[in-house]
C-alpha cells in the first residue's frame, strides 16, 4: 500500500476518533489493531489520555457471555469502557 493511501486512511481514522468514537471502535471500523490506532492518533496529536476518576474500589460481578457482549457493544457505542459504564449505572442506581 502506498504512503498516500496510509496518509488518507490515517486522516480518516483521526476524523472518526474525533467524532466521539473510541479507539476500539476505530480499530474495528478500519480493521487495525488498537495499538496501531493509538500510534496514528498520538502522531496526529489527537489522542486524549484516559481521565482517571477517584473511584478506588473494585466490585466483581459475574454475567453471561450474552450480557457481556451486549455491554461491550453499548460501551463501544458510548465511547467508554464497560467498567466505566457499569460503575456509572451502579452510581445512579444507589442515588435513587
Amino acid at each position: 500500500m502506498t504512503q498516500e493511501f496510509h496518509s488518507n486512511r490515517n486522516k480518516e481514522v483521526v476524523a472518526y476518533y474525533l467524532a466521539d468514537n473510541s479507539q476500539v471502535a476505530c480499530a474495528k471500523e478500519f480493521g487495525l489493531s488498537k495499538q496501531r490506532i493509538h500510534q496514528i492518533l498520538k502522531k496526529a496529536g489527537a489522542w486524549v489520555p484516559l481521565q482517571r476518576s477517584n473511584r478506588t474500589h473494585h466490585v466483581g460481578v459475574v454475567v453471561s457471555e450474552k450480557t457481556k457482549g451486549a455491554l461491550e457493544d453499548k460501551a463501544i457505542k458510548a465511547g467508554i469502557s464497560v467498567s466505566r459504564m457499569a460503575a456509572d449505572a451502579l452510581d445512579n442506581l444507589v442515588k435513587e
